[in-house]
């Protein structure tokens, strides 16, 4: 993976020791403007190298034909990078006001500046694996702070659901466009600390000729685990530490908890210190499963519930069986409409009554009597499609790594995407994960806000994310957070919470 494969084996070997301390980052800070015109002093130790990215915003875009045969070496490896804009400090300031965030949000950490940064946007693809070490490409944003923190962290911002169509992928769309707001506001809240941020679209999203597997857990935690060698790339050695930071929203969430999963055996470039899920669907994937069964009894009115089961099924054909085999689940009568709606819409809940209006319909009835039988019964599970599903949707809900990385979700009580009753059942999986370490408390941490919404909680939390951060890095004390059980819940176990 790019320049520090050969360290793969030391890191891992730090993962199944615990964590070692990096000390606290120094607040001085370091501009990464090159010298002015006749300066011969050194530019900033953060300076991306600008002869490198010279390709054209539109060419991020475009799988290059001229690359050497894909191995293991070349995860993480940039093949293509753009400068996009600079983003002023006050303009920062300003977006970051438009979107809710207070302005005592922010930590006052003395390890991060209090006046926000300007923000120097590149837009970026690397190489990463897919299913079985196959060929992948991802697309990302980096933002990097003129006042970047010496010896800083690797930021790896993750996402929540935006679609499948190319056109969707948050790099490509406009800091400033509300229809990206919760993408870009985790993003830019964590720049604005003064780190540099990476945030991927995940394999297959914003490039043509493949699919991003939408809570396809080993899928998004490659994207994820080899985002932080695409970042060291673009910045001097100096400037960054071998700590690693996940940050995610929603899927977002769920790929940061993969990644933990997946981070000893699949390794990435540095050290997994944190990891940070705000409001992932951690909940069994059996729920998709459910969700076209008659037990569900879904409308053309449950448009989110419909979509993300589209989605789930249809990315998860293409990427296990082949891209001509996306579309069989769904009967042969709407394939054409699904594809359609899947491909090009980045809202497609918005258009679910187009194409029907009992969303079993769309479903192959084999399937859905296989499925339905399995999950409810535990019957038929080693046959026909019940077979072939029930180990995919196993898949994506990874055990963590129990001496991995330490973790920290966020839950809001107003959440109605995934409602306080599913976060739950995912809090019970967690717990038992980590039941295995003996300072399980430590390792895991659930907080809750009960005033949130599934957006709201970026914007809430957001301080308390920077101040968590900064203590992870320089070994002190966490903040507190009100934990779980101020929510006042139980698992909804329909599905039956299990694996």
């Amino acid at each position: 993976m790019q320049r520090h494969l050969l360290r793969s084996s030391i890191v891992l070997s730090l993962l199944a020791v615990g964590f070692v301390g990096c000390g606290s980052a120094s607040p001085t800070k370091v501009s990464l403007l090159p010298p002015a015109e006749g300066d011969d002093t050194e530019p900033g130790i953060g300076m991306i190298a600008q002869a490198e990215c010279t390709d054209t915003l539109d060419s991020v875009y475009v799988p290059r034909t001229d690359l050497p045969p894909y191995t293991e070496s070349q995860r993480g490896k940039v093949v293509r990078c753009a400068f996009d804009h600079t983003l002023s400090s006050v303009d920062l300031t300003a977006l970051l006001a438009k979107w809710g965030y207070s302005t005592t949000a922010f930590s006052s950490s003395s390890e991060i500046s209090s006046v926000a940064p300007n923000l120097s946007i590149y837009r970026i693809a690397y190489r990463t694996d897919r299913l079985s070490g196959a060929e992948g490409l991802s697309t990302a944003l980096v933002l990097v702070p003129d006042n970047l923190v010496p010896s800083s962290p690797v930021i790896v911002s993750a996402h929540g659901s935006v679609g499948l169509a190319d056109t969707c992928a948050p790099s490509r769309v406009a800091l400033d466009d509300d229809s990206e707001k919760t993408a870009h506001a985790l993003s830019l809240g964590l720049a604005a600390a003064g780190w540099p941020v990476i945030a991927p679209d995940y394999a297959g999203l914003g490039t043509p000729g493949g699919v991003s597997g939408w809570l396809l857990a080993e899928d998004e935690a490659h994207s994820i685990l080899d985002a932080p060698a695409a970042l060291r790339q673009l910045l001097s050695p100096e400037a960054l530490r071998e700590a690693v930071i996940l940050v995610g929203h929603s899927q977002g969430g769920h790929a940061v908890l993969s990644a933990q999963a997946y981070g000893r055996s699949y390794g990435t470039d540095g050290v997994l210190w944190g990891v940070l899920a705000m409001a992932p669907p951690w909940f069994t994937a059996n729920t998709w499963a459910a969700a076209i069964t008659p037990v569900a009894n879904l409308s053309s009115e449950d448009a989110d519930q419909t979509a993300f089961t589209m989605e789930y099924f249809y990315t998860h054909g293409m990427l296990y069986d082949g891209a001509a085999s996306g579309l069989a689940s769904f009967v042969a009568e709407k394939r054409d409409a699904v594809a359609q709606l899947l491909s090009t819409d980045c809202d497609p809940a918005s258009k679910i009554k187009q194409i029907t209006s009992t969303p079993a319909d769309l479903y192959d009835p084999n399937l859905i009597y296989m499925l339905n039988t399995c999950i409810f019964t535990g019957k038929l599970c080693d046959l026909g499609q019940s077979a072939t599903w029930r180990p995919r949707l196993h898949a994506d809900r990874p055990a963590l790594d129990a001496y991995g990385a330490p973790v920290v979700v966020w839950q809001g009580g107003q959440d109605t995407t995934v409602t306080p009753a599913r976060a739950q059942c995912g809090f019970d999986t967690l717990r038992e994960d980590f039941k295995a370490a003996t300072d399980a408390t430590d390792r895991l941490t659930i907080c809750a806000d009960p005033s949130a919404t599934h957006s709201s909680i970026v914007l809430n939390e957001m301080g308390w994310v920077q101040s968590w951060i900064s203590a992870r890095l320089a070994g002190g004390t966490a903040p507190g957070c009100g934990d779980d059980h101020i929510l006042n819940t139980t698992c909804d176990d329909l599905p039956p919470n299990r694996d």
